[in-house]
């Protein structure tokens, strides 16, 4: 009996930090949406060698106003997918045009020739 009910405290325990862990994360999560426990990089950032900047970034403005697209006579655009801060936009002549979201620059073009 004595060990059922050790049993018991214990998982009880575990339910509890479980919920505490839960909250804690919660709470980082909705402060900092980036957020990770975990890193998604294999290489942990201690073993990493550090990286020195080949440049100072630009800083990229945080709207850029209207932008025009031109895609190839009698095209049609079909589909937008974004993906991260990046947006591809997917014509119907086997076309698709990638956007930079911070900057509004076309960062290029893929073309399918068939």
């Amino acid at each position: 009996m004595q060990a059922l009910k050790g049993l018991v405290i214990g998982l009880g325990a575990l339910i509890v930090l479980g919920m505490v862990f839960l909250v804690v994360g919660l709470y980082h999560k909705a402060s900092n949406p980036n957020f990770r426990l975990f890193s998604d990089d294999e290489t942990p950032a201690a073993a990493a060698p550090p990286v020195a900047p080949a440049s100072t970034p630009t800083p990229l403005p945080t709207t850029f106003g209207d932008l025009t697209v031109t895609l190839p006579a009698g095209c049609r655009l079909t589909g937008v997918t974004p993906a991260g801060r990046t947006l591809y936009l997917l014509s119907d002549c086997d076309h698709v045009t990638v956007l930079d979201l911070d900057s509004g620059r076309i960062l290029g073009t893929v073309s399918v020739k068939r």
